[in-house]
């Protein structure tokens, strides 16, 4: 047990020179938990400090791993040369082989039921031999006699079904080698459960039924017809009868965001046909995809974007948040009648259409303000905007 934790010796292999698409082992899939497998189990627990598995949650590629620890130790007592501003209680500076591990090291890991172990401090190659774990966020806070940490884990691949062990180590703390059991299939059954969210690759679930997600195919017709350089068909198709720009509430009004929104919503729907709609929401990595675990659809300078077929309904109210605004950062009809989109870093949205679409936006009570026709050719930032 003496030797479960030891310095990061490197382990890579030829096959792991593979470069593949967003691999497991990079980090847990984003968006939120899909539900807790096990949560506030103790871990181990001193004179001078408790650890905590604060969560386990299961995804199909593999399972993320929460402690938490709280310790009556003070920060100067927990610093290690060479900290950044608090002290590095998990080791995000992890000592390198042939180094000893500092006392202050809360060592974290997990054994599978067939042997395999991983630990805090083995590093981050990409898996050869399993299990693997990475380090995700964590968070420290303190107040005088009581620190606390906590620190995600994101461990691949799944483990075999049998005892799951949870392995602690904390010896400023007086914590010995501690180990708790949690029953491998139960992570495996979450994980199944999970994987229904991804449906058949094809078609998602949301509100009762399935959506189809679009391909590069879907797309291919925008990326066709864009051009580079700053002007309007860098966002939209080079295809439309007229064009306009439509700035975003300022953060100063963010009360008229919402209403703002509601009414790019209802005007786009009155002057469309009943039909479906295409929604791209944009991975900035900062904002609700909707569907965070399907795949993405490049578009422009390879951004990657979810893209489902849906309707104004949904592209209202599925999203709880973005980086600019609420609807999909790319929305239009199946007749591609219009296209708007909403780039990351601009802070308006460009639009192509009819003439009278456009009209109706420069005339909307609310939008009208905000709206201004451009031509294909002229540079779509408005005035007192500018170009990212």
């Amino acid at each position: 047990m003496g030797d479960f934790f030891k310095p990061f010796v490197a382990r890579r292999r030829a096959e792991q020179a593979l470069r593949v698409d967003r691999p497991p082992w990079t980090g847990r899939p984003q968006g939120p938990p899909l539900g807790a497998v096990v949560s506030d189990l103790l871990l181990g627990r001193s004179k001078l400090a408790s650890v905590f598995i604060d969560y386990v949650d299961a995804f199909p590629q593999g399972f993320e791993l929460k402690i938490r620890a709280i310790t009556r130790l003070s920060p100067r007592e927990l610093g290690r040369p060479g900290d950044r501003w608090a002290p590095d209680v998990f080791g995000e500076d992890a000592p390198r082989s042939g180094e000893l591990l500092p006392p202050q090291l809360l060592r974290i890991g997990v054994q599978f039921a067939d042997g395999g172990t991983a630990a805090s401090t083995g590093g981050h190659d990409p898996p050869a031999i399993a299990p693997v774990m990475r380090s995700l966020s964590g968070h420290r806070s303190g107040r005088p006699g009581e620190s606390r940490f906590d620190q995600g884990y994101w461990i691949v691949p799944l483990p075999p079904p049998g005892p799951v062990s949870v392995v602690c180590e904390w010896p400023i703390a007086q914590i010995p080698v501690e180990r708790r059991e949690i029953d491998g299939q139960l992570i495996l059954d979450a994980a199944e459960r999970a994987r229904a969210m991804f449906g058949d690759g094809v078609h998602v679930h949301r509100d009762g039924r399935e959506w189809r997600l679009g391909t590069a195919e879907d797309v291919a017709w925008i990326n066709a017809g864009i051009s580079s350089g700053a002007t309007i068909t860098s966002a939209v198709p080079a295809m439309f009868d007229a064009y306009g720009t439509l700035e975003l509430p300022r953060s100063q009004e963010q009360a008229e965001q919402a209403p703002h929104e509601r009414a790019v919503i209802e005007l786009l729907t009155r002057h469309t046909p009943e039909q479906p709609w295409w929604l791209g929401y944009l991975d900035t990595g900062a904002s609700d995809v909707v569907f965070p675990y399907m795949p993405r659809t490049t578009l422009y300078s390879g951004y990657g974007y979810v893209l489902v077929q849906a309707g104004p309904r949904q592209a209202a109210n599925w999203r709880q948040h973005g980086f600019s605004w609420a609807p999909p950062e790319l929305m239009f009809p199946a007749d591609r009648s219009w296209l708007i989109s909403t780039m990351w870093d601009d802070s308006w949205s460009s639009i192509g259409g009819t003439a009278d679409l456009i009209d109706h936006f420069l005339s909307d009570p609310m939008l009208g303000p905000r709206a201004r026709r451009v031509t294909p050719g002229q540079d779509p930032t408005p005035p007192g905007h500018g170009a990212d």
